[in-house]
């Protein structure tokens, strides 16, 4: 008799022997991190794991072509029947950890209605299972011993006793009249209603042990599954790769890539300081630390070299910034070992589209698309960049979750730039760092600003000592730049009214003159980038100065980059924006432009102006938005002269300080942010970190922004012009973030509103808060409920397009329909920004394709039924316009 372990016809026999060959390729390459009794558990996890499929019915949907119920059916899921079939003395003695060996047969599938098999309405099923196996005991009997005679040669290859498969008739016993919830044998790692037990029987050492077994198997059995169903042309020793660039082979890469990059800007080659920095102190490489170092000083060739020789899990906020990212890691490991750039995954949401587009560019040398998404999905590359959302949500436990964590306490993880997470993202980070340095694992994070708090609860957490907190400018190699001085900043306070009608602010400017300067600048050669809190503020500014470039003859350029574009217009947009304002190359145009951008522009075009002008917005920001100037000056030897001019204008507006307070930043951390920017122009602000400092400026900046903003404006329009130095960029980000730290612990949770949401997630995650479902997770972290829109206008154009594709396909495929169709007419909008629209409809109301056939007609629904139509306004050179203000978007 042979057993089925798929539908399409793959023998139980044959899924086992690739699950324990998964395993065995784990162990060949992961061998030196984990103890030779773990991998034994692992194997026996392996080899029992299915055993369950031997029933009848699971057999009987196999051959009927048909899947395992997810409503459980009549009869409880095959992974939970796993338990009836194992010999419990047997394991007991074969097993170091018996408990997490059987948890991880149990659970390595989860199913929505487990709390009821073991807590609810449903706990009869698994009394009538346990008594029907008793009443067909030959039976049950008769199909273990066929199992065990099918799998006995692979047990004996990989050393595992067969008579560990065996019919448990003490267990279906005990489970004839007894709950799974209430026996004790099994706890469900993520029901809190177990939550008590499971902090008194596992401790750190136990919780381990488990997430090993369990998201091994699970890793080992879905890798199995996708070369048996999706036929990628891979083994199961394609699970993990594991060779990795030797450091020498970095150092030439690393290298190289100076030389070139110093030749192509015509500059000094820069110094190897990471190379040395870690010669100098090489235990720093070998465990967990935080790096806080300025744009521009080499942060990422840092993080190379630390996670030397193992693999490596990159983390960064924004897709565009983890697709550069990918990019320079490619072209960088192929310098250091060639051919080795295919072994670098890229993981986000639109990463399909991403690879499918880098598999069509002939200078890319793409690889098999399908090899590299699968690769990249189970994680089996040595070096994946990916944006937060597609790992940190784990720490929230969702079922499934240790298939993350069984990789990531392998590896190195690296989290760049954590200030561009909210709070409760950036608590997210924080649990996921302490979970994975527990784990054994190592971690690095790595940013331009640090607020002190954050850093303090990390270190608390990771039990960092103090030489593990590296900040570059106190280094020997980084007190050079310290005291260099990029930017000379001027406060403008303008009002909305026009410039006539100024009346109860005289001192301050009109909307309009500002922007009238922006023009008069860029036309006299400047590459001016100017930066918005809100897409609405940015679009406004934009058709203003259309309107005053308006028949000038050789006008300087005018960009727009924002996140509300089709993906087609915003490729290109990015593109020409970093062509026009290139970090270290020549550019395109050689005279002046103006690019309008919103926050987009921190962290994921590489780009260099030459003056900026900024919406207030928190310090952290503030400084990422710098670094998006006078870049080129950190690449100089030290000591070079510090600009002639005022290169960075930070707007703030008397109606409402800013676009976005309240909504896409916090008010009272903008407000603190002008408040202590402006003394520290003034000259009376010590920077000084001490309790004294904080207090007093604490209780100075309440006094100032008692009942309104109006002291604040008026301070901020009477601060003369400044420099700032590194080094102050620093304190000022700490003593900010202090002040509010004050704030907080003082009790007042108006100023202290953004930490308490900080704690207050950080308290939620400790208290062992599990998500029901991946996708909540995954919510939660972004804080985020982007839909994907079509205006209502572009309807009719859309149709044209959709029916033109499908004539032209015999069998439309999902990426050439999102490149041709999907990319020039959908948008990604917070839903939020949609309440007024009432009369939103589905995309897959409007279209009209009932003339094709049926199949087509089905696979299109599906494809957009997740669209929604608005009544909103669009162009490629403003995007999306609505009417409902900005909430939360880039």
């Amino acid at each position: 008799m042979l057993f089925w372990a798929k539908s399409n016809g793959v023998a139980l026999e044959e899924h086992t022997a690739d699950v324990l060959a998964a395993v065995r390729a784990l162990e060949q390459k992961n061998r030196q991190y984990h103890e030779r009794e773990l991998w034994g558990d692992l194997k026996l996890a392996a080899f029992l794991h299915d055993v369950g499929k031997v029933d009848p019915v699971f057999q009987q949907k196999l051959k009927n072509n048909a899947e395992e119920s997810s409503s459980g059916g009549t009869t409880i899921s095959h992974n939970l029947l796993s338990v009836f079939l194992l010999n419990r003395e047997k394991l007991l003695s074969a097993a170091r950890n018996p408990g997490a060996v059987l948890g991880a047969v149990a659970f390595h599938h989860w199913r929505d209605y487990y709390p009821d098999l073991f807590l609810g309405a449903r706990v009869d099923e698994v009394s009538k299972t346990a008594r029907g196996m008793l009443e067909k005991r030959e039976m049950w009997e008769t199909l273990v011993n066929k199992l065990r005679h099918e799998l006995q040669n692979l047990a004996h290859e990989y050393g595992i006793d067969p008579e560990l498969i065996s019919f448990n008739e003490m267990w279906a016993s005990y489970f004839q009249y007894n709950s799974m919830g209430n026996a004790g044998l099994l706890l469900p790692p993520y029901l809190l209603s177990f939550l008590p037990q499971k902090l008194i029987v596992r401790n750190i050492q136990d919780d381990r042990e488990r997430i090993f077994i369990t998201g091994n198997l699970m890793r080992c059995d879905h890798f199995a599954s996708l070369i048996e169903t999706e036929d990628p042309g891979l083994s199961p020793e394609d699970i993990e790769h594991g060779i990795y660039p030797s450091i020498s082979e970095l150092h030439r890469s690393l290298e190289e890539d100076f030389r070139e990059k110093a030749a192509v800007r015509k500059e000094p080659e820069p110094s190897f300081w990471q190379r040395d920095f870690f010669a100098s102190a090489p235990d720093l490489g070998e465990g967990s630390m935080v790096f806080i170092a300025p744009t521009g000083v080499g942060k990422t060739e840092f993080a190379y070299l630390w996670g030397a020789g193992r693999k490596n899990i990159y983390l960064l906020p924004m897709r565009a910034a983890v697709n550069a990212m990918w990019q320079r890691t490619r072209r960088a490991f192929n310098k250091a070992k060639e051919g080795f750039e295919g072994y670098v995954a890229l993981l986000h949401g639109e990463a399909a589209m991403e690879l499918w587009n880098a598999s069509r560019d002939p200078n890319l040398e793409g690889e098999n698309l399908t090899r590299s998404l699968a690769l990249a999905r189970h994680l089996a590359e040595p070096y994946i960049i990916a944006t937060g959302d597609q790992i940190a949500p784990a720490v929230l436990r969702y079922p499934g979750y240790e298939r993350l964590y069984a990789v990531l306490m392998d590896s190195c993880l690296v989290v760049d730039e954590v200030q561009a997470y909210d709070p409760k993202a950036a608590a997210i980070i924080t649990r996921l760092l302490e979970d994975i340095h527990n784990l054994k694992g190592r971690v690095l994070l790595m940013t331009a600003t640090l607020p002190p708090f954050v850093q303090e609860e990390i270190s608390q957490r990771l039990g960092l000592p103090p030489e593990r907190i590296i900040n570059f400018l106190n280094t020997p190699y980084g007190k050079m730049l310290a005291g260099q001085i990029r930017h000379h900043l001027q406060f403008k306070v303008y009002t909305k009214k026009d410039k006539q009608d100024k009346s109860g602010y005289p001192d301050a400017e009109s909307y309009q003159n500002m922007i009238e300067e922006m023009v008069s600048l860029a036309r006299n050669g400047k590459k001016v980038l100017a930066v918005f809190n809100t897409v609405k503020a940015a679009q406004k500014a934009y058709g203003l100065i259309s309107n005053l470039l308006d028949g000038i003859e050789e006008s300087p350029p005018l960009l727009l980059v924002h996140s509300r574009y089709t993906r087609t217009d915003r490729r290109k947009k990015e593109k020409d924006v970093e062509d026009y304002m290139p970090n270290g190359r020549a550019p395109q145009w050689g005279k002046g432009c103006l690019v309008l951008a919103t926050q987009i522009v921190e962290a994921s075009l590489d780009i260099d102006a030459d003056i900026l002008y900024t919406e207030l917005c928190p310090i952290d920001s503030l400084i990422q938005r710098l670094g998006r100037v006078w870049r080129r000056a950190a690449r100089q030897p030290s000591g070079t002269v510090k600009p002639s001019y005022t290169n960075v204008y930070i707007m703030t507006e008397i109606e409402e300080l800013a676009s976005g307070c309240g909504r896409v930043y916090d008010r009272h951390l903008v407000a603190l942010t002008g408040y202590i920017l402006a003394r520290y122009a003034a000259g009376d602000l010590e920077l000084a970190e001490t309790e004294n400092v904080i207090e007093n400026l604490l209780t100075e900046y309440t006094d100032t922004v008692n009942k309104d903003y109006s002291a604040l404006y008026e301070l901020l329009a009477s601060a003369p012009q400044f420099y700032l130095n590194e080094q102050a960029k620093m304190q000022l980000v700490t003593l900010t973030y202090s002040i509010l730290t004050l704030a907080w612990k003082h009790g007042r949770k108006d100023i202290g509103s953004y930490l308490k949401e900080y704690y207050d997630t950080l308290d939620i995650l400790d208290s062992g808060y599990c998500s029901d479902r991946k996708y909540d997770a995954q919510r939660l972290f972004r804080q985020v409920y982007t839909v994907e829109v079509v205006p209502r206008e572009k309807i009719e154009e859309f149709n044209k397009k959709l029916k033109s594709f499908l004539e032209q396909q015999d069998r439309p495929g999902y990426f050439d329909f999102n490149e041709q169709v999907l990319n020039n007419f959908t948008v990604p909008v917070d839903f939020r920004s949609l309440s007024r629209h009432a009369d939103r409809q589905t995309l897959t109301d409007i279209i009209d394709i009932d003339h094709f056939n049926a199949k087509t007609i089905q696979k299109i629904r599906r494809w957009l039924q997740d669209i929604w139509v608005v009544p909103a306004s669009y162009d490629n050179q403003r995007g999306l316009i609505l009417e409902a203000d900005d909430i939360g978007e880039e």
